[in-house]
C-alpha cells in the first residue's frame, strides 16, 4: 500500500475543501506522483478533482463538481506519465459520447501538455531544436530544469467541463505565457506546429491568462 505523508494529504484535502467540492460532487483523489506509473486508477470513475501532494500550486480555484474532470500535478510528472491517455480514457468512461473523438483528444492533450512543460514551466525555447547542436543543449537544459525542484514542482493543470453536447477541456502552466498570434506554424517553430495539430484535432481553440491556458472544445457524440 502507498503511504502519503500526512501533512501534505491534509493540507491538499482542506484545499480541496477551499475550492467547493461538496456533498455529491464526486471524490477529491490525493496522489504522490513520485509514486505512480499510471493516471487511470487515479482518475476513477468517482473522482472529480484529482491533486497531486507533490504541486506546489494551491488547489483552491479549480473547477469541480458534476460535469467536471479536474487533474494537476507537477511539471516533473507531466513530463514523465502519460496524461493525455489517461485522461482521455477517463472522459471516455464519465461520457459514452466521448468514445468517437478520444483519439483526437489525446494527441491535441499530448501537444498542448507538452508546450506547457516545455515552454510554458521549463521555460524552453524551442526554437533550439532546429540544429543538432541546439538540440542537445535543449535536451541538457531540460534535464538540468526537471531536476531542479524550483521547476519539477510547478503545477500544470488539465481541466475538462461538459454537458450532453459540448467538451471543453483545457490545459494550463505556470508559466510567463505567449501570444499566441505571434505564432506561425508556417516558420516551423515546435511550439507553432503543435498548436497547427492541436487545431486540426478540436472544433475550436482559444486561449486566456496571457496564453497560459489553452482550451480545446468538442462537439459530444
Amino acid at each position: 500500500m502507498i503511504r502519503l505523508d500526512s501533512r501534505h494529504v491534509e493540507r491538499t484535502l482542506a484545499e480541496a475543501a477551499i475550492a467547493g467540492l461538496g456533498p455529491g460532487d464526486g471524490r477529491v483523489t490525493v496522489f504522490d506522483s513520485d509514486r505512480e506509473d499510471d493516471l487511470v486508477p487515479v482518475l476513477g470513475a468517482e473522482t472529480s478533482l484529482a491533486i497531486d501532494v507533490r504541486c506546489r500550486a494551491a488547489a483552491a480555484g479549480l473547477a469541480v463538481g458534476p460535469g467536471s474532470l479536474t487533474l494537476r500535478l507537477t511539471t516533473a510528472a507531466a513530463a514523465r506519465l502519460d496524461v493525455a491517455s489517461a485522461f482521455a480514457t477517463a472522459l471516455s468512461v464519465r461520457e459514452p459520447g466521448f468514445r468517437a473523438g478520444a483519439v483526437d483528444l489525446r494527441i491535441a492533450l499530448q501537444e498542448a501538455i507538452g508546450n506547457a512543460v516545455l515552454h510554458g514551466n521549463l521555460g524552453l525555447d524551442g526554437g533550439q531544436r532546429r540544429t543538432r547542436e541546439g538540440l542537445v543543449a535543449f535536451g541538457t537544459a531540460m534535464a538540468a530544469r526537471l531536476a531542479d525542484p524550483a521547476y519539477a514542482a510547478l503545477a500544470v493543470t488539465v481541466a475538462a467541463e461538459w454537458d450532453s453536447r459540448h467538451l471543453v477541456v483545457a490545459v494550463e502552466d505556470c508559466g510567463v505565457g505567449f501570444d499566441p498570434a505571434q505564432v506561425v506554424s508556417e516558420a516551423g517553430t515546435p511550439m507553432g506546429m503543435g498548436l497547427a495539430v492541436i487545431r486540426s484535432r478540436c472544433g475550436g481553440v482559444s486561449f486566456s491568462k496571457g496564453g497560459r491556458r489553452i482550451a480545446m472544445a468538442y462537439a459530444v457524440e
